[in-house]
């Protein structure tokens, strides 16, 4: 027999004994990865719910064709059973699927504020929205299927645990009322995996229990946008406020569409690594039509915009790699420093800012300074006595602050060419609408290495970067790379994706992916 937990889906479960209900023997279980206990019945023992879902045969019917043609846009969201739907999300979502020529799917989800057996529950969903609903599995495109039919527990504190077996290679999307992200692991060249959340249509509505009071807490009305691109897609979430939402230039509500001069406050932009920027990448994010060209944002916040390749000290000991610098010319300090100021210059639009986020690869060049035998380097020279010497006359004027060396270096460049440009340190804070930009996510509490679900326990929302893995986990959003997908530190199979963070004028984010060169369809 096998048995999955109904909250989480492990198989990491414990007996703890039987009970007799309705005259039906029932086991109950407890689930040693979330602590969720459960009763079956025999029978619903002897089926395994997750091959149910990988064996299911996902097809496109003919119930999604939107004027005779197949639909390319859908928005997907999620409705809770017995629980009022938000109608003015409803109506702006309505708004938004009529302007942008959309299908409005809503997943049906389950949950129980009692002690009834799930059979004995009537689930009943609100009127307004039984022409959206549906509850099979179904495939959008070659690369992406939506299981309605899997039911995750609308508790559930982490709903994509135990998950990502189901992928098979296809990015997912699953109805809950947390949204929560994450990437899976995929060889190079082949197609990033999703899978995703899609956040709820629906009021709060939970038993007055702990896992009823963390999962109002957690509660998200949201959407998921997908753009469907031939065999690719461009996936993004919608974030309601109250009123409405944002999705790039304007802004539905349930009274209709506005376009605000400036839609964003902020772009997160994904790692940088100035030297490494894809090309692609840069020109959707900074080209003409690209993401900043088209949103116009005040604040530019870059992590890992200096590489530091020509100096890493990942290489002291690597005779291979220092060669190919030196054949290359690829170990020069000056040149590499030079060539991010002209890329920060260059991708700076006016009346924009940057925020200059510390990161472990910017600390390279502190830490070159400090361990650096010169003599061995004379290539370096120059450079290394420039920025040794500006950092100890710095420190003689201050000794209770060490600069950063790159903000030294870069200072008269960014004064001579009007770019505006604000460093951090590591232990600045630093709130774009109240959501904490200043922390790159290398560094975790009490000196740990750092993760989304340390910084989703901040007091604060977050955005991060470092790991070039994008994600969501409760308050803390994740941006992806800038750069090329294969680096020398990633070999085999990988979770990065190219993709940056909004802030939005109303406090609200959303990742951005950039697929195939295309920031939308």
């Amino acid at each position: 027999m096998s048995v999955n937990c109904t909250s989480c889906g492990h198989t990491n479960v414990i007996k703890k004994g039987s009970v007799l209900r309705q005259s039906v023997k029932h086991d109950r279980f407890k689930c040693k990865n979330c602590g969720n206990n459960f009763y079956l019945t025999a029978t619903q023992q002897t089926v395994d719910p997750v091959d149910v879902f990988i064996d299911n045969n996902f097809v496109r019917d003919e119930d999604w064709v939107l004027n005779k043609k197949l639909s390319t846009r859908f928005v997907i969201t999620s409705a809770q059973s017995n629980a009022p739907v938000n109608l003015k999300f409803l109506q702006s979502l309505k708004t938004y699927c009529k302007h942008n020529d959309a299908e409005l799917l809503v997943i049906q989800t389950r949950y129980k504020t009692s002690n009834l057996l799930e059979d004995d529950l009537v689930n009943e969903y609100p009127k307004e929205i039984e022409e959206f609903t549906f509850e099979n599995n179904i495939r959008l495109n070659k690369n992406l299927k939506v299981l309605g039919l899997l039911k995750v527990a609308a508790t559930a504190d982490n709903p994509l645990s135990g998950l990502a077996p189901i992928s098979k290679g296809d990015s997912v999307i699953i109805g809950h009322n947390q949204l929560q992200m994450m990437t899976l692991p995929v060889q190079p060249n082949e197609h990033p995996i999703i899978m995703t959340t899609t956040g709820t249509i629906s009021e709060k509505k939970y038993s007055e229990s702990k896992q009823g009071y963390k999962a109002e807490f957690n509660h998200s009305q949201s959407a998921v946008i997908v753009e469907l691109d031939g065999d690719s897609f461009h996936l993004r979430h919608l974030n309601f406020d109250g009123v409405g939402f944002y999705d790039f230039e304007k802004y539905y509500s349930s009274t209709g569409i506005k376009t605000p001069l400036r839609a964003i406050e902020a772009i997160v932009t994904g790692d940088e690594h100035a030297i490494f920027f894809d090309k692609e990448v840069k020109e959707a994010t900074y080209g003409k039509d690209g993401i900043v060209d088209s949103l116009n944002p005040k604040y530019i916040v870059r992590h890992d915009v200096l590489d530091c390749y020509s100096i890493s000290h990942h290489h002291r000991n690597n005779t291979m790699t220092k060669f190919k610098k030196f054949v290359t010319g690829e170990n020069n300090m000056k040149a590499e420093l030079d060539e991010t100021i002209k890329f920060i210059v260059e991708t700076t639009p006016k009346n924009s800012i940057n925020i200059i986020v510390p990161s472990n690869h910017t600390d390279h060049l502190t830490k070159w300074l400090n361990e650096c035998e010169i003599k061995y380097e004379p290539w370096n020279s120059i450079v290394y006595h420039y920025l040794m010497y500006n950092m100890l006359q710095s420190i003689n004027l201050n000794p209770s602050n060490t600069p950063d060396p790159f903000e030294l270096y870069s200072a008269e460049d960014f004064e001579k060419y009007n770019t505006s440009v604000e460093f951090l340190g590591r232990r600045d804070s630093y709130k774009i609408l109240d959501i904490e930009v200043a922390i790159h996510g290398d560094k975790g509490m009490n000196g740990s290495r750092g993760s989304r679900a340390q910084f989703a326990m901040l007091p604060s929302k977050t955005i991060v970067g470092h790991s070039h893995s994008p994600g969501i986990e409760k308050g803390c959003y994740q941006t992806g790379t800038s750069s090329t997908l294969q680096l020398e530190y990633n070999d085999g199979p990988s979770t990065w994706m190219n993709t940056h963070a909004l802030i939005y004028a109303n406090g609200k984010r959303q990742l951005v992916n950039i697929i195939n060169g295309k920031w939308r369809a």
